[in-house]
């Protein structure tokens, strides 16, 4: 079923205008009632049992007149105003997706939340599959470039037409450096609701994630590291299953790397697992212990990590770089060094090339 939504505008040509853009773009979601007369308005809030009301600042709204469960918020026209009348403010002048975030948001926030979620649904944003490619890029030493290939990779998925969240869950994420997108929440907010068992949680995802102008999905980084290192097991195989439901054709994990328990169990659930060192010396002869290490973890606990591993060179330099003689891994290709450009630059340059195409 779909999300109420009422909107109080006494604008009437902004009102047909967003109900028409609402109606065109999210049909399957939302459920329009659009009103110029606020006692029709709130009137309606009961009969039709609507989950979330905005209405434009022209009318002082009741807030005691709005239904227990129902999220309310004043459309303002003045941007990063935050809060009007004590009451959330949304932008009215911003691009429709970013107003329906903060729709969820609002929805997700306002009492007995629980109930409306099963009206919201989650966003099916696969091909009909129902099947979710999982790809981790990691690095047994720092600096080799993993979440630039990882960032690249996302991208090149996208660029096929496909569904691809980029989801960065390093202690230190760099997601807002390779993508841009609308949206006020970031992954801090996510781990929140996970750990405190917030209800809601699948419109938690959907108005928090963001979109790049290349179609790639992600999170901006937490604002504190410790929120990420301080995810447990249970908690991240939550994230994943809600990051699953969403139905994303491939999720694409940028994550830390190290033998301990915690990042193990992580990658179990990685379908594929791709390595990337730069070939300098002590970077080839971490990643050959880190694959030493894989192996002995398969035999010891009869797992199959090693199965799905391959590896990529990255910021191969002819004269300081070598190939690792036995790498115990496939090897999927390499990628020169890239002077005198942004990281987003070196993203879609790398992007560009065919280095994916045996991963996707």
């Amino acid at each position: 079923m779909k999300v109420k939504l009422a909107i109080l505008e006494s604008d009437k040509n902004y009102l047909n205008r967003i109900a028409t853009v609402f109606t065109n773009k999210f049909a399957d979601k939302l459920e329009i009632y659009s009103y110029a007369d606020e006692n029709i308005a709130m009137s309606s809030l009961h009969s039709s049992k609507i989950d979330v009301f905005i209405s434009c600042t022209d009318f002082d709204i009741d807030i005691k007149g709005i239904p227990q469960g129902c999220g309310f918020a004043y459309l303002v026209d003045t941007p990063n105003t935050g809060m009007h009348k004590e009451q959330k403010a949304i932008f009215k002048f911003q691009k429709a997706e970013s107003i329906y975030r903060e729709i969820l948001s609002i929805l997700n926030q306002a009492a007995g939340a629980a109930g409306a979620a099963g009206n919201a649904g989650g966003a099916d944003r696969g091909d009909g599959t129902g099947e979710t490619k999982i790809i981790g890029f990691v690095s047994a030493s720092g600096g080799a470039g993993s979440s630039t290939l990882a960032a690249a990779c996302a991208m090149a998925i996208a660029r096929k037409g496909r569904s691809v969240l980029y989801l960065n869950i390093e202690a230190f994420g760099t997601s807002n450096i390779f993508f841009k997108g609308q949206g006020q929440f970031d992954f801090g907010d996510v781990l929140y609701a996970i750990k405190n068992n917030k209800p809601s949680l699948a419109l938690k995802l959907e108005s928090t994630v963001k979109q790049d102008e290349c179609g790639v999905y992600f999170y901006d980084p937490a604002q504190i590291a410790l929120d990420v290192t301080g995810m447990s097991t249970g908690e991240f195989e939550h994230l994943l299953n809600l990051t699953i439901e969403a139905q994303y054709n491939y999720i694409i994990m940028d994550m830390d790397f190290s033998p301990h328990e915690t990042c193990i169990d992580k990658l179990k659930h990685m379908q594929q697992l791709v390595f990337v060192s730069d070939g300098s010396e002590i970077a080839n002869a971490k990643l050959k212990k880190a694959v030493a290490a894989l192996m002995t973890l398969d035999v010891q606990n009869r797992t199959s990590l090693c199965h799905c591993v391959a590896m990529i060179y990255n910021k191969f330099d002819s004269q300081t770089s070598q190939v690792i003689e036995d790498p115990m891994v496939t090897v999927l290709g390499g990628v020169s060094k890239h002077e005198q450009m942004t990281a987003r630059q070196v993203v879609e340059k790398i992007a560009d090339m065919s280095l994916f195409d045996r991963l996707i």
